[in-house]
């Protein structure tokens, strides 16, 4: 399948490249070519997604122009020059930085991320051999000829992602690629050239000395491409060098009938029935308590009492250690806490939605869906009808007063009723949730009447 859809994608678009790659791109390419002696080529990822018929967004070039020749040939453009150590020159056109890249060679690794010093190089398949896949490793002239020194063509066609040259050593160079691989295997349907693989295992401890951030921008790009591709870190040996909570969770059979998977790849099968990096984020991470809360019962059955606490208090580092904003955190950690949240009755969901946004609410009913479909059929359809009734119920209220604010009484009220300091907010909180069960209870001296009831 793979092979087919290159074959006629390379039939489709090879008409003219003009009509897939930007103006800016290709003129960049006609004037370093025109230099005499030099060259210039599309490279990476722009020629890999363009061989297989896939949108790309970046363009870059590589050439054997030196960084000062490149900005003395465009220096009639805005340039970026913060990458020039490492040969990389910022060309603005149109409003878009197009980023040249000068050959070069890559001396040693010693961080096992970026090399110790760059030496550019006049050679463009010296430039390639230096990369990490081969069907990373392919460039494209403007005459729409593809230079491909490692065999990158084949194994789009094949579907495989192999290392350029020897796998052990490409990920000891920079063992951010052991991520890199798995996402490109994810991304692209493809799977793992048996060598590279092997090598990828025994090298995925390298993944702990690589920054926080840089995994979890590739887990991120993961999440959003196929929740599927947690599995498939977990598979690899990964997953425990990233997030040790998550990891965890892959180890935690079920052993109940309402459940087909273990808590890893029930979560992940949640997650991929949902749209969004929020509530696939959410999926995945709620049911992180479940190992700490494991129990038996009789016949050996688990249980997973308070799961939805537990999962609660693990999830805020998680979240932390991905780099999500803040405000974001908060409204994870609650559906985390309320994905389990059973009871249709208006006092109680009045309450939740007194405490809780309506974002909140649009993203809780999804997840709990999700949640019950990644579980097994028993009970499936008494559990979803509880979810609807409980999203009707929210609606009616939603509809309603939701803020004190919408009350008809307010503190200077309660202040005329003798009421002061802390007890009047309070008083008001329990107003508002008396309210929204029926709305139709705003009445100013009803309400009133109601309140000197309770308290007195």
């Amino acid at each position: 399948m793979v092979a087919l859809l290159l074959k006629e994608s390379v039939y489709q678009m090879m008409k003219s490249m003009s009509e897939i790659f930007s103006p800016a791109a290709l003129y960049i390419l006609r004037e370093i070519n025109a230099v005499e002696g030099a060259e210039a080529y599309l490279v990476g990822g722009c020629v890999r997604d363009y061989l297989l018929g896939r949108p790309f967004s970046d363009e870059d070039i590589c050439t054997s122009l030196l960084p000062e020749e490149t900005a003395k040939l465009f220096a009639a453009y805005p340039q970026v020059d913060k990458g020039l150590k490492h040969g990389t020159l910022g060309v603005i056109i149109d409003g878009r930085n197009y980023e040249i890249t000068t050959y070069r060679k890559d001396g040693n690794y010693r961080d096992h991320r970026r090399p110790d010093q760059v030496e550019f190089s006049r050679s463009l398949e010296e430039d390639l051999s230096r990369r990490d896949f081969t069907i990373n490793a392919l460039a494209l002239g403007q005459d729409g000829q593809v230079v491909d020194p490692f065999g990158g063509q084949t194994d789009l066609e094949r579907g495989v992602v192999r290392a350029v040259g020897n796998p052990a050593t490409r990920f000891e160079e920079d063992a951010l690629r052991l991520l890199r691989a798995a996402r490109f295997e994810n991304r692209l349907g493809f799977s793992l050239d048996s060598a590279t693989e092997k090598a990828l295992r025994q090298k995925a401890s390298l993944l702990s000395l690589i920054a926080a951030e840089r995994i979890a921008d590739e887990f991120l790009k993961i999440i959003d491409d196929r929740p599927e591709g947690v599995t498939r870190l977990h598979e690899l040996g990964l997953l425990g060098y990233m997030y040790p909570e998550l990891e965890r969770c892959f180890l935690c059979p079920q052993e109940t009938p309402y459940h087909l998977y273990d808590v890893g790849r029930h979560s992940v099968k949640a997650a991929s029935l949902l749209e969004g990096r929020t509530l696939r984020l959410a999926a995945l991470a709620h049911d992180l308590g479940k190992p700490a809360a494991k129990t038996y019962g009789k016949e050996g059955r688990a249980h997973f009492y308070d799961h939805a606490k537990l999962s609660a208090e693990i999830a805020p580092e998680f979240f932390r250690r991905l780099f999500i904003p803040q405000e974001q955190i908060r409204l994870l950690v609650s559906l985390v806490r309320w994905h389990d949240f059973l009871s249709k009755k208006p006092a109680k969901l009045a309450q939740l939605l007194r405490e809780e946004s309506r974002e909140f609410f649009e993203l809780l009913f999804p997840l709990k869906r999700a949640d019950i479909y990644a579980q097994s059929e028993l009970d499936r359809e008494r559990k979803l009808r509880l979810v609807e009734e409980q999203e009707e119920v929210y609606r009616r209220l939603a509809a309603g007063p939701c803020a004190i604010k919408e009350l008809a009484i307010n503190g200077r009220d309660l202040i005329e009723l003798g009421f002061q300091g802390p007890e009047i907010g309070a008083i008001l909180r329990e107003v508002l949730v008396f309210v929204m069960e029926k709305p139709g209870r705003n009445r100013h001296d009803y309400l009133l009447e109601r309140v000197s009831k309770w308290h007195s």
